[in-house]
């Protein structure tokens, strides 16, 4: 990134990701949400990686808590931004993983 980031703990959705999908690409998405969360600190950083609500769905990156459909972190609804958990995809996005057979498993 060619310009110094200076997030500070009330930067909002704007400030981080910008006013469009179009203002930063995906990899400058994820490097600007990176160094925001090193400004919140690991307490509040954690708080935004809980996947509760996009478990099971095709789109996430458990690792990164990040949104693939949306180039978002997984938690962060664009409207609500900063102030709740909420989903990048506001859950119209949400698609679910086929389950896995297990052909050894044992009938009950």
């Amino acid at each position: 990134m060619s310009s110094k980031l200076n997030f500070t703990k009330q930067s909002n959705f704007h400030d981080v990701f910008g006013d469009s999908i179009n203002a930063y690409t995906e990899e400058e998405r994820r490097q600007r949400w990176d160094a925001y969360k090193k400004v919140i600190g690991p307490r509040q950083s954690k708080m935004w990686h809980d996947l509760e609500a996009c478990a099971g769905c095709i789109h996430i990156d458990e690792k990164e808590a990040w949104c693939k459909d949306m180039g978002l972190p997984c938690t962060i609804n664009p409207h609500f931004g900063f102030s709740m958990l909420g989903m990048a995809c506001m859950g119209l996005g949400r698609e679910e993983r086929e389950p896995e057979l297990n052909l050894f498993q044992q009938p009950f």
